[in-house]
């Protein structure tokens, strides 16, 4: 039975935005000027119950939907500043392994290394699993990126 709220009365709809906003009935009553057991009859309603739940079905999507823009956003906005020190990292890196003594280019190599060819998590105690090598490929193409940039700047 789909529930037309055209059917509720003035009142009614007002108690069904309240109940909604998460005020208890006796809170309603108050606000509206009613007694609670006149709250209490119309929200037992079946035909209130209903357009409550429906109501309420309404809301959760759209919080729902609205924390998942808001969470994909936030996502989004943090990969853009990892890149952005990523990229400026690997320039770094880069300008270390060109300019600096041997002893920093060593370090700086094998920073790089250990980023772009990360030794895969070790599995078990017998030994399966050890020194699988894991390539990150966006670390290998913004240490391309910048040793092109460091190279054209030359």
């Amino acid at each position: 039975m789909r529930v037309d709220i055209k059917r509720l009365k003035s009142n009614h709809k007002q108690i069904l935005n309240l109940k909604v906003a998460g005020m208890r009935d006796k809170d309603i009553a108050t606000a509206l000027g009613m007694s609670p057991s006149g709250v209490g009859l119309v929200v037992r309603s079946p035909l209130f119950q209903e357009a409550l739940a429906r109501r309420q079905a309404s809301v959760d999507e759209r919080v729902d939907e609205a924390i998942v823009d808001e969470v994909v956003t936030e996502r989004r906005k943090a990969m853009d500043i990892l890149r952005e020190n990523a990229a400026s990292a690997a320039a770094t890196q880069v300008k270390l392994l060109t300019e600096g003594s041997a002893s920093v280019r060593l370090r700086a190599s094998d920073s790089i290394l250990d980023r772009v060819f990360g030794r895969a998590p070790q599995q078990g105690s017998e030994g399966e699993g050890k020194g699988q090598v894991v390539i990150n490929t966006e670390c290998v193409q913004l240490l391309q990126l910048a040793m092109q940039e460091s190279t054209e700047s030359v």
